[in-house]
């Protein structure tokens, strides 16, 4: 049983190197641009947080809300 899983924290952008456990990449990649792809080269993380989840996200980054 799950308990508390508001304080669990998913991180998406493991390397894939087919190594255990992976490396993760830095945040920094996403903020200069980077993209999270499948294997299949696909964009996956926009279609599974609805967008005003990450729009309201980046705007407090922004101190804009």
């Amino acid at each position: 049983m799950l308990g508390d899983t508001e304080f669990v924290q998913f991180h998406p952008t493991a390397i894939a190197t087919g190594h255990d456990p992976a490396p993760l990449a830095s945040e920094a990649l996403r903020g200069e641009g980077a993209i999270l792809v499948n294997g299949a080269g696909e964009r996956f993380m926009l279609r599974s947080i609805p967008t005003a989840i990450w729009r309201r996200a980046i705007l407090l980054r922004a101190d804009v809300c």
